[in-house]
């Protein structure tokens, strides 16, 4: 066992730093591990703790205030942590765990986490590993920051999970955006991006992605303020995608079952809402709104139904329920204050509603 202890420009493994009040230990258990601190500043507290074989660690604090923790548990694990040019910052990666009687409770192998925060008061948390009894292996997590006050919890539990999450650029910073992302299971990716537009940077917006089962996708992306996108995955093979372009939207996904297919664009206006219901497998849902608070609801219990929303103006309301098999329902609406209601209850029904101008109210029902 060997352990290094560090402090106001004392020698790192593998790096030198000299600033003033930093404090860094690094603690190495096995063999071939490697670790490199370096910490430029005022007051950057890193701890490093490594057990297992050929662990890589690299953490760097240019700033003042950062704080970074970092452990792993088994081997080949990867990580480099990064927080330049800002203050307050925080990272915590784990790689496999060690519980608080020292004994090893959760093991992590050839996982890989990148984090790069550029901003003041940020905080990401990445957690790879899997069971007490199994390994997790090959996860691999970027996390990336550039703005002020924006948070990441990142937890992937089981075998080859991929994670991406990137609020702001140098050029489009994002500040007070918060995602919460859990994977459970093998294979599953997510890519989360909240950064700015063109115009400029990103606010309070909030992605909350669960991932339950195998090989699901999920891609939430923000390019405004104040929009809300949750995504739930339950079962094997689903895909959800939503894309907010404006502020104040919300996107709702929930599916359980399989090979599920959910698409939401919300593009120009602002407070427009979304919720997508999938129950079973192999059920289609797309939903395109352009204009202010528009309301799209669709709920598909059954398999292999499709549905399509699509709405363009103000105050359109659009509900559609799909009990059975097979079932395709479209719905258009144009301009203002439209009203569609769609209820399928069999297998195999179809149904088209086209509503252009204001005002207009549609039911239909179907039933075999």
């Amino acid at each position: 066992m060997k352990k290094v202890i560090l402090s106001a420009a004392a020698l790192m493994i593998g790096a030198v730093a000299f600033a003033q009040g930093n404090d860094s230990s690094v603690e190495s258990t096995g063999s071939n591990n490697e670790s490199t601190v370096v910490q430029t500043g005022s007051i950057h507290n890193s701890v490093v703790q490594q057990v297992g074989t050929a662990n890589i660690s690299s953490v760097t604090s240019l700033g003042r205030n950062n704080n970074s923790k970092v452990g792993q548990v088994d081997e080949r694990n990867n990580s480099t942590v990064m927080q330049s040019g800002g203050n307050n910052n925080s990272s915590r990666v784990s790689q496999g765990q060690i519980s608080s009687n020292g004994t090893i409770s959760r093991t992590g192998r050839d996982n890989t986490s990148l984090v790069t925060q550029t901003g003041n008061s940020n905080r990401s948390v990445v957690q790879q590993w899997d069971s007490n009894t199994s390994i997790g292996e090959l996860n691999n997590s970027t996390v990336s920051q550039s703005g002020d006050a924006n948070t990441v919890d990142s937890n992937q539990f089981g075998d080859r999970n991929t994670s991406t999450i990137t609020q702001g650029s140098v050029a489009r910073p994002a500040n007070n955006n918060k995602v919460n992302l859990d994977q459970v299971g093998d294979s599953n990716r997510s890519t989360v991006d909240q950064s700015g537009s063109v115009t400029g940077a990103t606010n309070r917006n909030v992605a909350d992605i669960d991932q339950v089962g195998n090989l699901n996708r999920s891609t939430a992306i923000s390019r405004s303020g104040d929009n809300l996108i949750v995504t739930n995955q339950l079962g094997d093979s689903n895909v959800a995608s939503v894309t907010q372009l404006s502020s104040f939207n919300t996107s709702e996904i929930f599916q359980t079952g399989n090979s599920n297919n959910s698409s939401v664009t919300q593009l120009t206006g602002n407070g427009n809402d979304s919720d997508i219901f999938q129950t079973g497998d192999g059920n289609v849902a797309q939903v395109y709104q352009t204009g202010t608070d528009n309301t799209s609801t669709i709920n598909s219990v059954g398999n292999s139904n499709v549905a399509t929303n699509g709405q363009n103006g103000t105050l359109n309301i659009s509900d559609v329920m799909q009990m059975g098999n097979s079932n395709t329902s479209t719905v258009s609406q144009s301009f203002n204050a439209n009203t569609s209601s769609v209820t399928q209850l069999g297998n195999s029904d179809l149904s088209r509603v086209v509503q252009t101008g204001n005002m207009n109210q549609s039911i239909v029902r179907q039933s075999n």
